[in-house]
């Protein structure tokens, strides 16, 4: 008797089981209806304010005694320079395009060789062994960006360590002293061939150099103090100047300058006088550059507008090159996971995502850290203390499907 009940008892147990796998796996099956999934991909996305401004330096002109045939420049844009050196040698003679390249490429060798031989500072072998490494490293990524003058003063850095090597190996520098002679000798046969008398051109203040001219050159900052946005649009619409003729560069004495643009006066309760902010800048021949600014002055309301003044004391021949531009003010950053915005549902009373975990969908709460209507993704935190049911990178989250909830069983599209 006891038999035939434990018997019994075995095939409810059975049935029972079959009756829930055929409730919640038959239906998935059979059904049409499908989900969408996608991947938690990480961000750091900025919410930014878009801005026309202008670059403001203290510039003043270095020019030639008239105007030259050509300009051999000593010292490369953004470089900084001591009061009398040589920055240009210029002539009024025309040399030929291949005469001045050889020039230059000549003028190129003659710096590294004598940077090298007259080297005071000797690193033993193994320095050298790993500086020579990282200026490979440091070429390889150059040549990668969009500046090519990148590229070639990294691959001066790499010969280099290969000629300070050399001569810390062998401990002797006649031979390369004696193709430093050469090259010199050689760079005053060009120069005589071409019958060109080249005259020096001295910094006669220490300073920045850029050989650059965009003809707003004689708008200094100093000069364009209390701005408010009538008289900041009136600035961004003047026409800018010719180049003169004798025209060789310009000098910049401090780091220092200014970033003038206007925005809206329902922006102007986030800025204060002193307080930083990350601003993205787009030069016309190096692409974005990132800086910290800081808000030196903000002007009374105009016409729905405020014009802020930001100083800033990086300094590079990027932002040498800066005039009118287009820029980003990064008002706020969020770092999360990049999710659409129809992933996010509410699960007793709880905001959240589904995820597919083998064929059964998991909730797993998020803190939502930016949503925006313009924008078809939000950026989320996962919850830490949701008991391992945190959302974490490349998890697949449910973006389509209707009726999901927790534990179900899908199809997946």
């Amino acid at each position: 008797m006891k038999s035939k009940v434990s018997i019994i008892f075995f095939w409810i147990m059975v049935a029972v089981v079959l009756f829930y796998l055929a409730a919640s796996i038959v239906p998935s099956i059979f059904s049409s209806e499908e989900i969408t999934v996608e991947r938690a991909e990480s961000i750091v996305y900025d919410e930014t304010l878009h801005v026309v401004g202008i670059a403001l330096r203290d510039e003043v002109s270095v020019s030639a005694a008239s105007a030259p045939a050509s300009v051999d420049y000593k010292v490369s844009d953004g470089d900084r320079v001591s009061i009398s050196d040589v920055v240009a040698t210029y002539s009024t003679v025309e040399t030929s395009t291949a005469d001045r390249l050889a020039i230059e490429t000549i003028d190129r060798q003659i710096s590294l060789l004598e940077e090298c031989v007259s080297a005071t500072t000797q690193y033993d072998l193994k320095t050298l062994d790993s500086r020579t490494k990282d200026a490979i490293e440091a070429y390889l990524s150059a040549s990668g960006g969009e500046d090519l003058s990148d590229s070639l003063e990294a691959s001066r850095d790499v010969v280099s360590y290969f000629v300070k090597r050399d001569i810390k190996a062998t401990g002797d520098k006649s031979y390369y002293r004696q193709i430093l002679s050469n090259c010199e000798s050689t760079r005053t046969a060009l120069l005589t061939g071409n019958s060109s008398r080249q005259t020096a051109i001295n910094a006669f203040q220490a300073g920045y150099f850029s050989s650059q001219f965009d003809g707003y050159e004689f708008l200094k900052a100093s000069e364009n103090k209390n701005m408010n946005p009538t008289k900041l649009e009136s600035l961004l619409s003047q026409s800018p100047q010719t180049r003169p003729s004798n025209y060789i560069g310009k000098l910049q004495h401090f780091s220092y300058w200014t970033f003038l643009c206007n925005v809206p006066a329902s922006n102007a309760d986030l800025f204060s006088i002193g307080s930083t902010w990350t601003i993205r800048l787009e030069t016309p021949a190096y692409g974005t550059q990132t800086v910290t600014m800081t808000v030196a002055s903000i002007s009374e309301p105009m016409d729905g507008k405020v014009t802020l003044e930001f100083t800033c004391s990086s300094f590079n021949k990027a932002l040498f090159s800066l005039r009118i531009c287009n820029a980003q003010i990064i008002l706020r950053s969020f770092t999360g996971f990049r999710i659409d915005k129809d992933a996010i549902r509410v699960s007793e009373g709880e905001t959240g995502v589904y995820v597919l975990s083998g064929a059964k969908l998991v909730f797993k709460p998020v803190t939502v850290l930016f949503r925006s209507e313009e924008k078809d993704f939000v950026v989320v935190s996962p919850n830490l203390h949701s008991s391992g049911r945190e959302l974490i990178l490349n998890d697949s989250v449910v973006v389509g499907g209707k009726e999901v909830y927790d534990g179900k069983v899908v199809n997946i599209n």
